[in-house]
């Protein structure tokens, strides 16, 4: 059985058990269609048609998605939408969709991140307790259009920003991309940034987020 046979079916396992078609496996297959690129080798998710064909409208046909913001809220499941009711409404009151969709087990965040951001069975990406280690697997970010370095080297050379100012802070691993040394970059070369690329409203941010 492949990998993705194997990750297909588990999320249907999980889809049948919990009725609905939806799993947390399809966030990076969604994203990766509404951009326009090829999804992580192993992604065993399916785009979601609605959200899809919401973008596709909203881009009106002048193209793909070009800019997307992942905001991945940690322990926000259906039952803290019951525990807090509220705060959910103003949110679902801004949103064009609100999907119910299946987790993995066991729920825990490195397994169920492992899963979100690659499309994989916790079988196939390796992460199966709670543990924090660098996925194996190909995962959204490894993709050409959100490899952070790549992004990044495009952004220096056409605002001619010296390459280095990068290479200093993008760290690209061999699963989940992250920007580990920020507080040191920042330290480092803040008056060059600034003066670079214009960043004076990010430090000033940053310098509110780090107090």
């Amino acid at each position: 059985m492949s990998d993705i046979a194997k990750s297909k079916e588990v999320f249907d396992s999980f889809r049948k058990k919990y009725n609905t078609p939806y799993s947390i496996a399809d966030l990076s297959a969604t994203v990766c269609e509404l951009c326009g690129i090829q999804a992580p080798e192993q992604c065993a998710g399916t785009p979601i048609a609605a959200v899809v064909d919401q973008g596709d409208k909203l881009m009106n046909g002048i193209g793909k998605t070009q800019k997307v913001l992942l905001f991945c809220a940690d322990a926000m499941g259906e039952h803290q939408r019951k525990n807090f009711p509220d705060i959910f409404e103003r949110i679902e009151k801004i949103s064009s969709f609100r999907f119910l969709s299946t987790s993995v087990m066991p729920s825990v965040t490195p397994v169920c991140y492992g899963t979100i951001f690659s499309g994989a069975a916790p079988c196939v990406h390796g992460i199966e307790k709670y543990e924090k280690v660098v996925l194996k697997v190909d995962t959204l970010f490894d993709e050409s259009e959100f490899d952070l370095t790549v992004a990044g080297r495009r952004y220096a050379d056409e605002n001619h920003i010296r390459l280095d100012l990068f290479e200093h802070f993008l760290v690209v691993g061999e699963g989940l991309a992250a920007l580990g040394n920020l507080n040191e970059f920042f330290r480092t070369f803040r008056n060059e940034v600034a003066e670079a690329c214009e960043f004076n409203d990010v430090l000033e941010l940053y310098e509110v987020a780090e107090v």
